[in-house]
């Protein structure tokens, strides 16, 4: 077994989304209201300065609110509610429902928590925006009164994201050790390692015990107190305490400490309960005897002995081995340097170092793509920024989507579809939907509508061929310098803002449904497709028996069998529809791009995914496919199976992982898979590009077919 990454490099780090329903933004103070309990009283939100409140919108003739109601009772309001939280319901729509409505939607839902009505439009006029008053809507706030979450609607798992903000409402600790680590300056026998604590967070709610620990060999050494966990001895943070700077403890490096990273961490426990925490910080610190590398990747470095042999034979003792910042400027006419580039050609050492970090993240990240994703576009930032425009944002869909069947059967099939699948398509159309304006903020329209000599309104209509022609013509030799300049107007921060979001989505839907199907399983349909258009674009569900798909969609949903994707798939589909996806749920399936260019899995000014969650799978494609990037990003994640990718019809460049202007990922999580390539592949990024194959666990081969000189 092995696992491997590859990539090459070519980020921004994101904003946070600006939420079309609510006037509020997270870190916003939380407006005072008052409504009108069960009991007629008054209920202000003021009454729970000491407690963190879950503020639930609801309308009770909602069916998502009522599916909210029982969720966030069981797992929000029980197990938190001795903990300083309280869920407080308010139904906002008080001139169609009652008080007697209220309780009996209390009644029904089995609910303990407190609730009430915005009888006066208070609460209503105060956190939601648009006329509509789309439900439910959440807000965490925390005992100064800070908004911590905004979210809008119920899926099945979602309070999860509530929870995950109510946990980071304790005493927050950071560790440091008092020395920059970003150098990877290593600590040597003989060497002190301190650390000192930063706690804050004066919003916190109960008080904790902190440990830090540090591993050594099989063991844990805990701080304040050396030796197994100690009973009763920590340091006590209360809660609201801020401290800045406090020692920890010290430790003289020795032979217990081999070669290699340790990690000091922080512990917590609930000093009331004795609960253990989760971990909330750690550093890790590199440890050395000698030059050899540890088994850390991030750790890899050029042994000491070569490295000072070649600066010796090139009388560069003392400085960097690379090109000098006035050598860097002679690379004329790349107006494009990133940052992480530079720091490359200046010191080579940066090469294995920054090589085994990278890898080290994706294994650490390899089921969580989003994380991976916002990594790669943070590897592409600009060593001076080269386009402002305003801040990215995704906003969700203002109510249910509104699917235009293309006929009275497909109405009827999708509504012999188990509920929980029709929300599972729905959560997957929706972040296409959520993510669409800002991954299509990521373009010059105007600038492209001119390049192209078409209208702003004609650029949806232009052929995927031409566009790839206009993309990839600097490659081909047929470039009139136009695109390069169109490089430096593509906007990153939108178009990782809307690849993230998107992904994020997803991949949270597929797991939340992949729970259900632990415990259930989808029923036979006796329908082939089901076709309708979306605000997302031309949409087809495949039934769970074998299909052949040849119609060209922006989303297929397959929900069974031995599938065949025959032309393009997973791609784009114009400017005004930028993604483009795939979610196979299972079967032994067949991807064939053809030996089109960009036909398979492309983000061709736009973001194209495939997901396949079983089966042996085989993807076959021609230039540009099997996660290629051209001012765009590409995602291909299979969950399961022993895969075979092939991309290696001659002159079959730029597949398996490839970027000229954006990113593109091969995820393979499981399985012994087979890699063929052309040339230019598998891990393969230039200009603008960051390209990677993360293939997790398996015995797997890899193989190109192009010549030398490609």
């Amino acid at each position: 077994m092995r696992n491997l990454i590859r990539c090459v490099l070519a980020s921004v780090v994101l904003a946070a989304p600006i939420h079309a329903y609510s006037y509020l933004s997270v870190g916003d103070a939380a407006p005072d209201f008052t409504v009108y309990g069960l009991d007629s009283q008054p209920i202000s939100l003021s009454d729970y300065s000491d407690k963190v409140v879950v503020l639930f919108l609801l309308e009770t003739t909602s069916s998502r609110c009522a599916s909210a109601a029982g969720a966030y009772e069981q797992n929000v309001y029980q197990p938190y509610r001795d903990q300083g939280v309280v869920v407080l319901g308010i139904d906002i729509n008080p001139t169609g429902e009652t008080l007697d409505d209220l309780a009996s939607f209390r009644d029904a839902h089995s609910i303990t928590f407190p609730l009430a009505m915005d009888s006066d439009g208070e609460c209503w006029s105060a956190y939601i925006a648009d006329d509509d008053g789309n439900v439910p809507v959440f807000y965490v706030i925390d005992t100064l009164g800070t908004i911590r979450e905004i979210r809008l609607g119920y899926r099945s798992g979602r309070e999860e994201y509530t929870i995950d903000a109510i946990e980071g409402i304790r005493p927050s600790l950071a560790l440091n050790m008092g020395r920059d680590l970003n150098d990877m300056t290593t600590y040597l026998p003989g060497d002190m390692m301190s650390v000192f604590a930063d706690v804050s967070n004066p919003a916190a709610t109960r008080d904790v015990l902190a440990y830090i620990a540090v591993s050594v060999g099989e063991d844990l050494l805990f701080w304040p107190s050396y030796g197994p966990l100690p009973e009763g001895i920590g340091l006590m943070i209360p809660a609201g305490f801020v401290l800045d700077g406090y020692p920890i403890d010290s430790i003289v490096v020795n032979e217990a400490f081999p070669p290699g990273f340790y990690e000091w961490m922080a512990l917590f426990v609930d000093a009331a309960t004795g609960e253990w925490l989760s971990d909330l910080d750690s550093i890790s610190v590199p440890v050395r005897h000698n030059s050899r590398p540890a088994d850390d990747r991030s750790s890899l470095e050029l042994p000491s002995a070569v490295l000072d042999y070649l600066k010796s034979n090139i009388g560069i003792n003392e400085a960097p081995l690379g090109f000098s910042e006035t050598e860097v400027g002679y690379f004329g006419g790349h107006e494009l340097r990133l940052k992480v580039m530079k720091d490359l050609f200046t010191d080579i050492t940066e090469v294995p170092r920054l090589s085994g970090e990278i890898g080290d993240f994706f294994l650490e990240n390899a089921r969580d793509p989003a994380a991976i994703v916002t990594y790669c576009f943070q590897m592409l930032e600009y060593e001076e920024e080269t386009v402002t425009r305003s801040a990215p944002k995704c906003v969700p869909p203002a109510a249910l989507q509104s699917f235009m069947f293309d006929t009275p059967a497909d109405e009827t099939n999708w509504n012999t579809l188990q509920p929980e699948v029709r929300q599972f398509i729905d959560a997957i159309i929706d972040a296409a939907e959520t993510a669409s304006p800002a991954i299509q903020a990521a373009f010059d329209i105007e600038f492209l509508a001119q390049a192209l000599q078409v209208t702003t309104d004609g650029l949806n209509d232009i052929e995927r061929w031409r566009l790839y022609q206009f993309a990839a013509s600097p490659w081909y030799g047929t470039s009139d310098g136009t695109i390069e300049d169109g490089i430096h107007r593509l906007d990153l921060d939108h178009l990782s803002t809307g690849t993230s979001t998107f992904v994020s989505d997803v991949s949270g839907a597929i797991t939340a449904f992949r729970l259900w199907l632990d415990e259930n399983e989808i029923q036979p349909t006796d329908f082939d497709t089901i076709k309708f258009t979306a605000p997302a674009g031309r949409c087809c569900i495949l039934g769970t028996g074998d299909q052949q798909v040849l119609d060209e969609y922006s989303i297929i949903i397959d929900l069974g069998g031995d599938d065949i994707y025959r032309g393009s798939h997973a791609v784009p589909r114009s400017f005004d529809r930028p993604v483009g996806a795939i979610i196979d749920l299972s079967g032994n399936d067949e991807y064939d791009g053809g030996s089109d260019s960009a036909a398979l899995c492309c983000g061709l000014f736009g973001v194209a995914s495939i997901f396949d969650l079983q089966g042996n799978d085989e993807y076959f494609s021609g230039p540009s496919g099997i996660a290629s990037a051209w001012h765009g990003s590409a995602l291909l994640i299979d969950y399961e199976g022993d895969d075979s990718y092939f991309a290696d019809a001659d002159y079959s460049y730029w597949c398996e992982g490839a970027a000229h202007a954006g990113i593109g990922l091969l995820i393979d999580l499981a399985g012994s898979d087979y890699y063929s390539c052309y040339s230019q592949g598998q891990g393969f990024g230039s200009t603008l590009g960051f390209g990677a194959i993360l293939d997790v666990s398996g015995e797997d081969q890899y193989n190109t077919i192009g010549s030398p000189s490609d």
